[in-house]
Parts: C-alpha cells; structure tokens; sequence
C-alpha cells in the first residue's frame, strides 16, 4: 500500500509540475544602487518564459536618501524610524505596482518583490530587505513573494548571487547561445554566472559594479548628475594607480567563491579620503576598480581554471558606460563583451525578470540558489508567501 502510495505521488507530482497552467509574474527588483524601481511582467512555465513588458520607475527622491543614509558607516537610526522606511518602502512599491498594473489590465497571478537590500552580511548568516509586502498584496489583491535571500542562508549559502538560476534558464532558452558565455550583471555590485559545459554553474559576486562610481559621480557634481551614463566622467579622467592598488588590496577580492557582497563591505565613506582631489580622476579610478576586479575574477576563477570562455554578455547599468564596456574589452582582448541589447534582450530588466522567476520557483518549493551560493539545495527553503485577495485563483491554477 505504502509503495502505491508513493508511485501516486510521484505520478501526482510530475503531472502537476508539468501540466499546471502558465502563471504570469510581475517580477519587482530595486537593487543596491538603489536608483529605480524596476518591474518586469513573464509568463512562465516549468521549462521557458515569454517576456511581456518592463517598465522602470525613478526611486523617490525623499526614500533614496534615507535608504543611503541608514547604510552609512556609523549612522544610528532608531528602530521606529527602521520600521516607518520599511513601511514607507513597502507603501511606495504598493502603489506603483497597482497604479501600473491597473494600467496594463493584465491578469497577474503574482508579484515577486525582492525588497531594498540595505544589510548584507552573508558570513554572519544575516541579510535584509526593506519593503513591506503585505502592504503590495493588500493594495494590488496579488499573492506576492518576498525575502528570497534568507532560506539560501539558512541553508548554509551566500543569500548571493540568486539570479544564475534564471540565467541558465535564459541561455537554455536562446539556443543560439554558445558555450563559453558568462552572463555578467553590473548593477550596483558587479556579479556573473558562467554555465559549464555539464549543466554546472559557477557564479559569484566580483565586487563593487557601479556602487562607488556613483557616489564619486554625485560627490564630484555635488549631486547634480547621480550617476556617470555613458561614462564620460569618467573618460576625462586620470587613473590613479596607487589608489587604485590599495583598493585592489580590499579583502574581499583575495576570498574565494562562493562569495557575495554589498555596501557593508564597500562604504563609499571608508574610502572618500583616499582622494586628495574630488574629481574626475577619482571617477576614472573607481571605474578601473570594477573593471579590474571583474577581469581579475575571470582571470582566476573561470580562465585560469581551464574553463573556455569567449564571449560575456554584460546587463544592468554598467552596459551603458562605453567607458567601461571599453576598458574592460580592453583588459580582456581574446574574449568578446557585448551587451544584452546586443543579442535583442533588454539590459535592465534581467534583474527583475529573474525576480520574476524566483517567485515561480517558490510557489513550487523549489530552492533559489545551490553550489555557486554555498547552500545545501536540498534543504534551502525559498521565497516567502502572503496570500492574496486572488489566492483561490492562484491555487486553482497551480492545481492538475
């Protein structure tokens, strides 16, 4: 009886993996620049996507700063004013969300809201997320997924990076794709994914992306421009190479992976006084830092380990700066670097595609990171749910 039993369910569970209805996710991702909100709308299956549309929205001006400021070195916010930010964080995703998906009248089965990341410490087992969501699920009627990062952790992982998962999933999903591809994101932390030839992954933080480059950026223009979009500023500038050692000497590049990071381990405000001169040399150095610490995790851990590499698709902000899409080509001459625009797909809204993504794989139980976070996959416990107003839909849907 008992062997019957566990055929059924066997039976039971590929037929519900395989057959259950398509479901269509608004993946929601503001990352450690913390400079838009970023939503991405998929309707996925257990095997493929099919993207529908992104739109991207300016983070409120009033939340950046206080975001920043709680992330600053030393600074004291009290726990009522933690959690008015959470709450005003959670507010502001609840009515873009709404307002957008009212908009679009699409049917959405679900919002996956990864949250503003603002601690990260992985080799103390912590991590947080502001953003609440209960207030997304109650201002949208969605069910909505959140807090992704701790089951990776608890589980003995990084928490970081999450998005290889959906990065094998896209390179699977465009055949023409080769191998040797590393899919690298230049978000606010620079992070890759590099897909073996046996279906293993291996991707890991590199460091700082656009993070200091954009606080030397509002430093140097006493905050007129927040970021260096095409990579001007830094392209008039001077690289300072003794600086740039010493920022090369940070312990975190000599770890290795699995390895993750954030702003803990990269305070804009820790190096601030290297630079005699706020300028564009400081602009220029700290843009060499990224480039240099990605070719260097390359170098290491993907070239020198025998793996073939030929190609890397770079997303996020970072592909827009042609200056440092330029030195990094540079850096690494024998491998291409192109964009995701360049192969058709969207530089920005990968992040938040992957959100998408990870709220899918939640609903299913189904671990977000493994081997390249650090994490006991068989026992690393997914995103968290809260019900929505469309919860009976929701489970009829999943249902076979």
């Amino acid at each position: 009886m008992y062997k019957i039993k566990s055929i059924f369910l066997v039976i039971a569970t590929i037929f519900f993996v395989t057959y259950s209805k398509p479901l269509r996710i608004i993946g929601v991702m503001t990352g450690t620049s913390c400079d838009g909100i970023d939503m991405s709308c998929l309707l996925i299956d257990k095997e493929s996507f099919k993207f529908e549309w992104f739109e991207s929205y300016p983070y409120p001006k009033e939340l950046r700063n206080r975001v920043l400021e709680l992330q600053k070195e030393n600074y004291k916010m009290t726990l009522h004013e933690i959690l008015q930010l959470d709450h005003d964080i959670g507010l502001c995703f609840a009515e873009i969300i709404a307002k957008l998906i009212d908009e679009k009248k699409d049917n959405i089965d679900l919002i996956a809201l990864h949250g503003q990341t603002v601690a990260h410490y992985p080799y103390d087992g912590t991590t947080e997320q502001l953003g609440d969501p209960s207030l997304v699920a109650y201002k949208t009627g969605i069910s909505t997924v959140y807090n992704f990062r701790k089951g990776d952790l608890a589980a003995g992982g990084q928490g970081a990076p999450l998005v290889p998962i959906f990065h094998k999933l896209l390179i699977s999903s465009y055949k023409h794709l080769k191998n040797g591809i590393a899919i690298h994101n230049i978000g606010g932390i620079s992070n890759f994914t590099y897909l073996c030839d046996d279906g293993q992954m291996i991707g890991f933080d590199t460091g700082p992306g656009n993070m200091y480059i954009d606080a030397a950026v509002a430093r140097v223009t006493d905050g007129i421009h927040l970021f260096d979009p095409d990579g001007s500023f830094a392209l008039r500038g001077k690289i300072i190479p003794d600086v740039l050692q010493q920022l090369l000497e940070h312990k975190f590049f000599s770890l290795s992976p699995p390895k993750s990071t954030g702003r803990d381990d990269f305070n804009f405000s820790k190096i601030n006084h290297m630079f005699v001169n706020k300028d564009d040399d400081m602009i220029a150095t700290l843009t060499m830092l990224t480039v240099e610490s990605i070719a260097r995790a390359y170098e290491n851990w993907i070239i020198g380990k025998g793996y073939n590499l030929s190609t890397i698709i770079i997303c996020g902000g970072g592909a827009y700066n042609k200056t440092l899409m330029n030195w990094l080509q540079n850096r690494l001459p024998s491998i291409k670097i192109i964009s995701m625009n360049d192969i058709g797909l969207n530089n920005q809204a990968i992040e938040s595609q992957a959100c998408a993504y990870w709220g899918y794989l939640s609903l299913y139980g189904e671990p977000l990171g493994g081997t390249w976070t650090g994490a006991d996959s068989r026992k690393a416990v997914p995103g968290f749910l809260i019900p929505g107003k469309n919860w009976q839909e929701l489970v009829h849907k999943l249902q076979f």
